[in-house]
């Protein structure tokens, strides 16, 4: 590859880019994480990378080749940067949406629930605005709804009441986390923010929506 102004790169090459970065940084996911220890700037880095690799391994198919757990991986960056992240399985229809939580500590604060868009998985959401609103003094909850991330191989797909799995998550949080309950707002970025509009319209506790949606 040449310039970045180079018109002759096109978007097969980039994506072939990507493949060849994504496969080698699987190859290698074990050491970044054990160079990470007692390294934030190390382990943000690694961390913020995994997203790419889950793409490019589940377009290539070949996850179970190279034995690739993002999960894992994610959680044990997480944990070198010492950010107090747990993961919860949120109770719906039969089985449960999968999520992470960042709480401070036991006293009630502002809450933001953040959610993706179409092709996301909730451990993009850490680093679109999840860390950074933890490190301002939010507790944070970052889930899947039914069509992201995992959840389709639960059987739960994209709906027309995307609110209704959005109420479930309001519910876990009212009676599992530290909230403010007057202070509770949901972020939601790409396709994701039209969803939300239908949980803000009909449900009164969420008292700010921030939707950055595509322009389409």
């Amino acid at each position: 590859m040449s310039g970045k102004n180079d018109p002759s790169i096109d978007l097969f090459q980039l994506l072939d880019f990507t493949t060849v970065v994504g496969i080698e940084l699987a190859k290698k996911s074990a050491r970044p994480v054990v160079e990470a220890q007692g390294n934030p700037q190390v382990s943000e880095l690694f961390t913020g990378l995994l997203p790419l690799i889950e793409f490019v391994l589940l377009r290539e198919g070949l996850q179970a080749y190279y034995g690739w757990d993002m999960e894992t991986n994610f959680q044990q960056g997480i944990a070198c940067l010492g950010a107090p992240m747990k993961a919860v399985e949120i109770p719906f229809e039969g089985t449960s949406l999968p999520g992470y939580y960042l709480e401070h500590d036991a006293q009630p604060r502002p809450v933001v629930l953040m959610i993706g868009g179409g092709d996301s998985f909730r451990e993009d959401l850490f680093y679109v605005a999840g860390y950074p609103g933890w490190k301002r003094g939010y507790n944070v909850l970052m889930v899947d709804l039914p069509g992201q991330g995992k959840v389709p191989g639960r059987g739960l797909h994209y709906r027309v009441d995307m609110d209704t799995p959005i109420r479930a998550v309001l519910d876990w949080l009212q009676t599992h986390a530290a909230v403010m309950p007057q202070q509770i707002a949901i972020y939601r970025i790409s396709g994701g923010g039209w969803h939300t509009a239908q949980a803000v319209a009909n449900d009164p506790r969420i008292r700010a929506w921030i939707a950055a949606t595509p322009n389409r």
